[in-house]
């Protein structure tokens, strides 16, 4: 185990991790570490002139190709909702990797609105987000239990020196209520994603590749009494790791049930195998005791290793890291 921390993204760059977690405040805030948990640094703690304020919420780090910016989103009120892994009234936000700058990408005015999961494109010149549009159960958008949400890219550019977001696409395939982005292909040109396209029962997801020129969906889980989420290309696009309730004591929609691991499948949806072992005694990285829920995951630049995150109901989550006998997502 490497120690505490949240949604970590490993840089290509610098080689550093950007992750989230909760100051002696209970607050949200976004560090940066060496992937062996040293040398760590909270970039959001201090509250400088033109950042979030130091006691709100912030979370979901994503580096830039060249580590030197970091895009994060950030509550702009206190509350419950507020916390990364909800999203509402959340807005994007983008630092200098430091910490000493910051420019708010998105201003959502609305009653209801939030983010979820920015994420940078691998060559830095797209952002991929998913956007709140209602709460649960709104007639307006016909919401489901977690609200009305949508997919959306913009170009990332740096206009006289200020970062901006230009030329928004919205995106809503199939008839989910619920989409959370996930991540880019390296290529640029599929985002993946989980909702709940085709799915009644409620607490289960499936993650989806979306092809951004032809529009063409691809169910990759297919398995709609199971949550899948939080698929991560590889370095090389092979392969996603994801987490699944799969071969798991998960009986949805009961919540107090759910336990996830750490999956790895082709591109295609093929070729599943499970990669953590959280759940089963016997395995290094099993915890008696707790029910583990194997949540957002980050490759390390060469293909070599993946930094987990464990989750457990009601306490911080810490992280694991995977180390494959090869380069397994290089090729």
């Amino acid at each position: 185990m490497i120690g505490p921390g949240a949604g970590p993204d490993w840089s290509r760059a610098n080689g550093l991790v950007a992750y989230f977690l909760q100051d002696n405040t209970q607050t949200y805030q976004v560090y940066t570490m060496r992937p062996d948990g040293s040398q760590s640094q909270c970039l959001t703690c201090a509250g400088i002139e033109g950042a979030p304020a130091a006691n709100i919420n912030k979370g979901s780090p994503s580096w830039d190709p060249t580590g030197k910016y970091i895009l994060f989103q950030a509550a702009d009120r206190s509350g419950g909702l507020t916390t990364p892994g909800s999203g509402w009234w959340n807005n994007l936000w983008v630092m200098t990797a430091d910490g000493k700058q910051f420019w708010q990408l998105t201003h959502y005015t609305a009653s209801t609105y939030g983010v979820l999961v920015p994420r940078f494109s691998r060559d830095g010149s797209k952002v991929f987000w998913a956007e709140l549009l209602g709460g649960p159960f709104d007639s307006t958008y016909r919401s489901g239990i977690f609200g009305r949400w949508r997919l959306n890219t913009a170009d990332f550019r740096i206009q006289n020196g200020t970062p901006q977001l230009l030329n928004t696409r919205l995106y809503a395939p199939g008839n989910g209520t619920f989409y959370e982005s996930q991540d880019w292909s390296p290529d640029g040109t599929n985002v993946i994603f989980c909702s709940d396209i085709t799915i009644s029962k409620q607490f289960v997801f499936d993650i989806f590749s979306l092809d951004l020129t032809t529009r063409r969906l691809t169910n990759l889980t297919n398995l709609p009494q199971t949550w899948n989420e939080q698929g991560a290309y590889s370095p090389g696009g092979n392969k996603i790791s994801f987490m699944s309730s799969r071969n798991t004591a998960y009986a949805p929609p009961n919540l107090g049930t759910l336990a996830a691991e750490l999956f790895l499948m082709d591109s295609d949806g093929k070729n599943v195998v499970q990669l953590s072992h959280f759940n089963t005694p016997g395995y290094p990285e099993y915890t008696p005791g707790k029910t583990s829920i194997a949540t957002k995951d980050t490759w390390s630049p060469d293909g070599t290793q993946i930094l987990q995150e464990q989750h457990f109901a009601g306490l911080p989550s810490v992280l694991w890291m995977f180390t494959f006998a090869g380069p397994c997502g290089v090729h």
